[in-house]
């Protein structure tokens, strides 16, 4: 997860809105990723939230699972700061742990029951640092954990990507977005994006070691896939 995926303090404090506004399905997905983890692990469960972001996953997840415990990592000061801020006001802060920083700077022990990977792989270069957050990711999963990712993909110069880009700003501007913003937001040849088509993807699980990699969701040009980590050998 790259140090410098430009989330300011500015960009932060708007993010909780421009987010809802921009991304079709935004409390769907996390429902979504709610429900599987849930069918896995129905009473506890330790879950890695790598980039947390303001801490969505916690809020919504953290009141309906008591016994569900978080450590939430992102490279972005100003978003764990918000993500802290909020998840005191909701009384959640005894079961979750916040690192200013990326993946790696975690401990490699004890393993986690789960993780999720939600709306930050795009922003992540495909210059080996994709492979390297993948592989710490898996490295702190115990064998058969569940990964969820979510993430924009497609191939930005195609047809197709360009139409479900076109369709996301047209979401945006619908749900009350200014449209010069939808326009800037929604330009495939944004150049802080590392978008990638979706074998490029699967690519990623297999080289970390990901096993029973199947696409679960799908809003425009975003997508979520379900995984596991290697199984412990028999």
């Amino acid at each position: 997860m790259t140090e410098t995926t430009g989330f300011n303090e500015e960009r932060a404090k708007a993010y909780d809105e421009r987010i809802r506004q921009h991304i079709a399905g935004y409390e769907i997905l996390h429902s979504l990723t709610e429900t599987i983890l849930s069918s896995e692990f129905p009473a506890s469960a330790s879950l890695l939230i790598a980039g947390i972001g303001t801490g969505m996953e916690v809020r919504q997840w953290a009141p309906r699972h008591p016994s569900w415990t978080f450590v939430g990592a992102d490279p972005s000061a100003a978003m764990t700061t918000i993500a802290a801020e909020k998840i005191k006001e909701d009384g959640l802060s005894a079961r979750v742990r916040l690192i200013t920083g990326t993946i790696e700077t975690l401990p490699e022990a004890p393993l986690f029951d789960a993780a999720t990977l939600l709306l930050v792989l795009h922003f992540v270069p495909d210059n080996g640092e994709k492979e390297a957050l993948f592989a710490e990711i898996a490295r702190r999963l115990k064998p058969g954990s569940p990964f969820i990712l979510a993430t924009l993909f497609g191939d930005p110069a195609s047809t197709r990507y360009k139409r479900m880009i076109g369709l996301t700003r047209n979401w945006a501007i619908s749900r009350g977005m200014d449209p010069k913003k939808a326009e800037e937001l929604c330009n495939p040849a944004r150049t802080d994006l590392h978008v990638v088509p979706e074998d490029r993807i699967k690519d990623l699980f297999r080289y970390a070691g990901f096993i029973d990699v199947q696409r679960v969701y799908q809003a425009f040009a975003i997508g979520a896939w379900f995984a596991r980590s290697p199984r412990a050998p028999k």
